[in-house]
């Protein structure tokens, strides 16, 4: 990752962390983000939303390119008897996150895919937090 991208990131207040900052014991949060919005990007794993979801303070929204890797995501939630608090859906264009700017509270990077960074940034919220899965690899 480069100098200039850290300091954007420590002059807005997200927080850039591998998949470990969700192994807290509880009270759970997502980098000094206390509740709100969640977005997921990439939907292979969705055990960080369940937990997440299950505290009553955070709605997740995972997105994915893959349907079927969305179906898998919503039969998941499903059985883990908390979709509506967590849902999966296909994103309709793989560069663009379907929000408007400034209102998610926090998102987690699985998968970036053809996604610009600048558009995960574009809908954060000020002092929102940013979780990057160490396979993404960030330069």
């Amino acid at each position: 990752m480069n100098v200039s991208l850290l300091h954007f990131l420590s002059c807005t207040g997200l927080v850039l962390v591998g998949s470990a900052l969700l192994e807290a014991e509880e009270p759970l949060t997502i980098g000094g983000v206390h509740g709100g919005l969640v977005v997921q990007v990439g939907a292979d794993e969705s055990d960080a939303a369940a937990r997440l979801s299950r505290t009553g303070r955070y709605l997740i929204h995972l997105l994915d390119i893959a349907s079927s890797t969305v179906e898998k995501a919503q039969k998941s939630l499903r059985s883990d008897g908390i979709y509506g608090l967590a849902s999966a859906e296909a994103l309709a264009a793989p560069g663009h996150l379907p929000y408007a700017e400034n209102v998610v509270n926090a998102v987690m990077l699985q998968s970036l895919g053809e996604m610009p960074l600048s558009e995960v940034f574009r809908i954060l919220t000020p002092g929102g937090a940013l979780l990057v899965a160490p396979s993404i690899g960030l330069k």
